[in-house]
């Protein structure tokens, strides 16, 4: 395993998750969408004040994932009044775990979702959810190799095409 360590999220590092959530959703979903709405997506979704007041709600998280001395990818994680869809005070919801495609298939995304389980555990919520693109099927198998199982859907909007997320959910035990 290469020399790692995560970093809590704070307002000092906006323009490191700013940089890392452009590149990671490009990477990841630049081809399957039209440049327009993907530019739309991007300026709205990471615009520095809206990461800023993501960055000061006491209800969310932010952990960065450094290798060495580089970010490499982040977890986004929201309880409570935070949460984007399921309002569950036993549940943590998972929003980003975003990783640098240059990363990817070394282990690293085992770390992001093995914090993110301590996270849950430490806070003891009773399971973590999560939404992802019906057609990231990728993302989809990782998943569900740690037990997520669908519970519902809901619409994703990115620029102006409205997309289908799954709402997958992992008990913890």
């Amino acid at each position: 395993m290469e020399d790692y360590q995560f970093v809590r999220g704070t307002a000092s590092l906006v323009s490191v998750i700013q940089m890392l959530s452009i590149e990671t959703f490009s990477e990841t979903f630049g081809d399957q969408n039209h440049a327009a709405d993907l530019a739309l997506f991007l300026k709205k979704a990471y615009a520095t004040e809206k990461l800023l007041r993501e960055l000061a709600d006491s209800d969310t998280f932010f952990y960065l994932l450094y290798v060495g001395e580089e970010a490499v990818g982040y977890l986004k994680l929201n309880v409570d009044s935070a949460q984007s869809d399921i309002h569950d005070p036993a549940a943590l919801e998972v929003e980003r775990i975003y990783m640098k495609r240059a990363y990817q298939g070394r282990g690293l995304g085992h770390l992001l979702m093995n914090k993110a389980i301590e996270i849950a555990n430490d806070l003891e919520k009773c399971y973590l959810w999560l939404g992802v693109w019906e057609k990231n099927e990728h993302a989809l198998g990782y998943y569900r190799h740690y037990d997520f199982y669908q519970i519902g859907m809901h619409d994703f909007v990115v620029g102006n095409d409205v997309q289908t997320d799954l709402l997958m959910r992992k008990d913890l035990a």
